[in-house]
């Protein structure tokens, strides 16, 4: 059996933020027993332990750390299982952690993955709501009484982001002057010990590895930044809210694969690995950046892409006429098998293929499959379109309106069917 009283007693003290005079008086014993204790040169009698461990809260065989080793491996193999786990396991996780923190109280580490556990449980404003107490509970155990600076900021950081959550409209906007408070209690970026250790660290093996454990932290802090900056953000400094484009996203998730490329060109991308499959995914396709006032936009696929692919489109929606007031999202959409063709370009809808027709161009659409279209078909300039049924039904629902010189006809009307609603006074079909 190994025991480890003195690391025991020294991290003990250290969470409860006292000093060595102050936990002698405390126990009224002198300082250099408690000096002596920390550096395992001497041991309390046994009679004191029971007091010992009822001041800090702990049992005797935590105390004396005995089998330490062994219940770090535990701790650790519990703290890796919820790092490599998904959000939506948060549920299932929750009764295990608390069993843990049965066991283990005083591990603000694992603290820290049950307050993290009950945020990813809770879903929206009101499921943020319902979580809020016991989240503050935890946190403010963290804070008080959590010794390792890097979980107590840890813990810091996800309760600010917490309260932010909580002032979103419909929610309390004092908890966000709260969630300011305590950012500006934090340290800045250039204090990060990852940080001072590529400076302070002697040359050698050690301060190569301190610079490779940052890169990662940085790269990722400053992909994370540039994603907000224009998903969210109003572009850079001095731009209209207006300016902001959903080709700007695409070019700023383009410069994230390139950093992650050029600095990581074996490939092992690290914690960065989410960044280089989600940039991809949604990079891959072009928007267009021009704005239109009735929804429409163009989307060019790569040649690989397969129709039953999803397609994750960042969509930015004019509210209330405000052309300023954006409200960005992303859809999705399967696409599904393709309607029609011009040529060897393929449409997955009838209202693609119309407009790429140009004003005075003579185009033939082939259907692909049946298709039933509710909106108007209209040919206001002159522009030819055949529709080449190919055995399909085309049934458009509203109307069809011809104007201008243009004209629609039927390659082979006998093989297929193109139903009509109604046409509307002047426009006409030529069979």
């Amino acid at each position: 059996m190994q025991i480890n009283f003195g690391e025991s007693v020294r991290r003990l003290r250290r969470a409860r933020g006292l000093t060595q005079e102050q936990l002698a008086g405390r126990l009224n014993v002198a300082f250099q027993t408690i000096s002596k204790w920390e550096r395992d040169e001497s041991y309390p009698d046994l009679s004191m332990l029971p007091v010992i461990a009822g001041f800090f809260g702990v049992s005797t065989d935590e105390l004396l750390a005995v089998n330490a080793q062994e219940n770090e491996r535990r701790i650790v193999e519990l703290l890796e299982g919820f790092d490599s786990s998904h959000k939506g396991e948060a549920a299932q996780q929750l009764p295990e952690l608390k069993k843990a923190l049965a066991e283990y109280p005083q591990d603000y580490r694992l603290w820290l993955r049950y307050m993290l556990c009950l945020l990813y449980n809770s879903h929206g404003l009101e499921g943020a709501q319902a979580a809020a107490r016991e989240v503050r509970e935890v946190y403010d155990r963290i804070d008080r009484n959590c010794g390792d600076d890097s979980v107590r900021m840890r813990a810091r950081r996800v309760f600010v982001m917490h309260l932010h959550s909580l002032a979103q409209p419909g929610g309390d906007p004092e908890l966000q002057m709260e969630a300011e408070e305590l950012l500006r209690q934090m340290p800045n970026l250039r204090c990060a010990r990852e940080h001072i250790a590529t400076m302070v660290t002697l040359p050698g093996e050690a301060h190569v590895r301190a610079c490779q454990q940052l890169i990662p932290d940085l790269l990722w802090m400053l992909l994370h930044a540039i994603y907000h900056n224009e998903e969210y953000g109003n572009g850079f400094p001095g731009e209209p809210a207006s300016f902001k484009r959903a080709d700007r996203i695409v070019k700023a998730e383009e410069l994230q694969i390139q950093l992650m490329e050029l600095i990581c060109p074996d490939g092992d991308y690290g914690k960065n690995t989410h960044h280089m499959i989600y940039g991809n995914s949604t990079s891959s396709a072009k928007l267009a950046t021009t704005t239109t006032t009735d929804g429409s936009a163009s989307i060019t696929l790569p040649s690989d892409f397969a129709a039953t692919d999803t397609v994750q489109i960042f969509v930015e929606e004019a509210n209330g006429g405000n052309e300023t007031d954006f409200a960005s999202v992303y859809k999705e959409l399967t696409l599904g098998s393709p309607v029609c063709e011009i040529g060897s370009t393929q449409y997955y809808d009838l209202a693609s293929a119309l407009a790429a027709v140009g004003p005075t161009d003579t185009a033939t659409i082939k259907l692909l499959q049946n298709i039933t279209y509710n909106s108007r078909i209209e040919i206001l300039t002159a522009k030819t379109i055949t529709f080449d049924l190919n055995s399909y039904t085309l049934e458009a629902t509203n109307a069809l309106r011809v104007e201008g010189g243009g004209q629609v006809l039927l390659a082979d009307p006998a093989n297929g069917a193109f139903n009509v609603s109604y046409n509307e006074p002047g426009s006409f079909l030529v069979v």
